[in-house]
């Protein structure tokens, strides 16, 4: 979800949406998995500044977790 490609970020975003609702169907009320992937190591040449993938992420964060509210699943 730090991808600099937006249809990465929305797939991202929809998969995680999906397992919430999945969860929610099932009655759980938990999600708590290894639901990350490895930190870009190489975000390209000259590159220092990995602000911008934190903010890509923590705005696809904030929207998944607006979806784990509404079904009142802890993320």
């Amino acid at each position: 979800m730090a991808s600099e490609d937006p249809s990465v970020r929305r797939s991202g975003v929809e998969y995680e949406k999906r397992t919430l609702d999945v969860i929610h169907f099932m009655g759980g009320g938990v999600f708590g998995e290894i639901n990350y992937s490895s930190w870009p190591e190489d975000t390209g040449e000259g590159i220092v500044d990995k602000s911008p993938y934190v903010e890509r992420s923590v705005a696809c964060m904030k929207e998944v977790g607006k979806t784990a509210e509404d079904y009142g699943i802890t993320y």
